[in-house]
């Protein structure tokens, strides 16, 4: 249960919604640090994820370029190949290898051509989405293989599989930002916001990714650099799920654990969590690109207040 975004050519954010914690932290992968089938990174990362037998497992991902991934849950759909003699890269490491080779996402789509995605030990069913100041890509590894497609919209949710997803937009594609010119005989406009009634409000995937559709495109992010960080904050906290509103099967509760808008132009992070919602920022330094080994920094903070 997570939703992506791709804002512009400068921003990019998720939200990460799940019922437990992986004892995720945030991640700096130095040039040349972790083996990626026969090579090393040659660019630097700077992530969301876990660390496991050496090996950063990104949820979401930045690179010194300016790159950006974010991995998606996909249950029900997900199917990964089995490593044979060609290229094969494990699916939990996907965001390093494209992130640590790439520069765009061309270059991302051209490397993806020639590899194979291969289950690791415990993997989730995952797909991807792929950004740049130029243009998304959604990446899909399904029975028939793997799928490359490009992100007109720029947001990704859940499963189904994207082409449902875009086919949806059909639904809302008569819903507007504006008030209605007439309620019909003997009614009348009674509030401001009634040229949207019926954009869903519940937190399927579906119904997330039209939500988010329609609000990314009628809320352009500003020009100014702090004030467009704050509307994609704006635009992601309607997309986040509250904690209760959403049970498992198993009866645990799964909310939005956190929420990031990643900096494509000027590498870093915003970060927002659910025990701390003061924005938190980091950047991607030199120092850190250049290091001799991994960084992780704690993200889940103590709460923080400013007193007025």
């Amino acid at each position: 249960m997570c939703t992506a975004i791709r804002f512009n050519k400068d921003f990019f954010g998720r939200t990460l919604d799940f019922e437990r914690s992986f004892d995720e932290e945030l991640i700096i992968t130095p040039r040349e640090s972790v083996r990626l089938l026969d090579s090393v990174n040659r660019y630097a990362i700077m992530g969301i994820g876990a660390v496991w037998e050496g090996h950063p497992l990104y949820f979401d991902g930045v690179n010194e370029w300016g790159l950006a991934s974010a991995a998606l849950n996909f249950p029900g759909y997900a199917s990964y190949g089995s490593k044979g003699e060609g290229r094969a890269v494990e699916s939990g490491r996907l965001i390093s290898f494209i992130l640590g080779f790439c520069r765009s996402v061309s270059e991302a789509r051209d490397m993806l051509g020639s590899v194979e995605i291969i289950a690791d030990e415990g993997a989730a069913p995952l797909h991807w989405i792929v950004c740049d100041g130029r243009e998304a890509m959604v990446v899909e590894s399904v029975a028939d293989g793997l799928k490359l497609y490009d992100n007109p919209v720029g947001v990704l949710t859940n499963s189904p599989p994207f082409p449902y997803h875009l086919t949806r937009l059909a639904d809302i594609s008569h819903l507007t930002p504006t008030s209605p010119t007439s309620a019909g005989v003997g009614t009348r406009i009674y509030s401001r916001g009634m040229g949207a009634i019926g954009l869903p409000g519940d937190f399927s995937s579906s119904s997330r990714f039209l939500r988010a559709s329609f609000i990314r495109e009628r809320s352009p992010l500003s020009e100014d650099r702090s004030e467009a960080v704050n509307m994609a904050f704006d635009i992601l906290s309607s997309l986040s799920v509250p904690r209760g509103c959403v049970i498992t099967d198993d009866g645990e509760i799964a909310y939005t654990r956190y929420t990031a808008v990643i900096d494509m132009a000027e590498p870093g992070y915003y970060l927002t969590t659910a025990s701390c919602r003061t924005v938190g920022r980091i950047s991607l330094t030199e120092e850190m690109m250049t290091s001799d080994h991994i960084i992780t920094r704690p993200m889940y903070l103590e709460p923080h207040y400013i007193d007025i």
